[in-house]
């Protein structure tokens, strides 16, 4: 048993982007949680699992964190391809079409094509594999899914967070009505308030997180280093 969690958002403000990738970069590395990061053009051949299904080899301009709630080497394990992240990652390529210019997506990258999840999907990259230009093979696919065990309502919390104070397009659904629960804990507790306001904010978020996972998440953890890294501040 698990709860399903599914989320999209399309955000044009670049700069929300990168607050958001601030802000979790920051709190994945305080948790301790394998994550990634995409902060440049990253030039590979992508095999798009919700739409077209080849692309050439060419360059996808990407923005925002992802990580591994279960480990980067536990991906290797889950049959699930570009799913299993909690990614908050942009395609803001500029030659795609506009509807899906903007878009959170899900990317994996292909580290070994023996194992067994990834050989079936060896076919279609062999054409390009002699490339020498190519840097990443990989697959992604639009918006972003995971199946957690025991942690269904911290990890929704977290997705709160996000939409209340960065990407506010985020639509999140799951099977267990978890983001209706995580709305009303948030506004009996008057945080939804709190988050809005200067003052406040990291009061509410300090606490939040205290009550939601292992290790608080505290303001001194958005260090200068990093505000330089996305070149925001929040």
């Amino acid at each position: 048993m698990g709860c399903d969690i599914f989320w999209n958002a399309k955000e044009p403000d670049i700069q929300k982007q990168r607050q958001c990738s601030l802000f979790l970069h920051a709190f994945f590395e305080t948790q301790k949680w394998d994550y990634d990061i995409y902060n440049h053009e990253t030039k590979g051949l992508f095999l798009r699992l919700d739409g077209q299904e080849e692309m050439p080899p060419h360059t996808l301009n990407l923005v925002g964190v992802t990580s591994y709630l279960y480990s980067k080497e536990n991906m290797k394990i889950f049959p699930d391809t570009a799913e299993r992240q909690l990614s908050f990652v942009f395609d803001n390529t500029p030659m795609i079409i506009n509807s899906q210019r903007n878009d959170l997506i899900t990317v994996e990258r292909i580290n070994d094509f023996n194992i067994p999840k990834y050989q079936s999907y060896k076919e279609s990259f062999k054409p390009f594999s002699e490339n020498k230009n190519i840097e990443f093979f990989g697959m992604y696919r639009t918006g972003g899914y995971d199946r957690v065990i025991d942690y269904a309502f911290n990890i929704i919390v977290l997705f709160y967070l996000v939409k209340s104070m960065f990407i506010s397009a985020l639509n999140v659904g799951d099977d267990y009505s978890t983001w209706d629960s995580v709305n009303n804990w948030a506004n009996e507790k008057g945080y939804d308030k709190a988050l809005l306001s200067s003052s406040e904010k990291w009061k509410a978020i300090e606490d939040m997180t205290a009550t939601c996972f292992k290790n608080k998440f505290q303001r001194q953890h958005i260090t200068p280093e990093l505000q330089s890294f996305w070149n925001v501040d929040i």
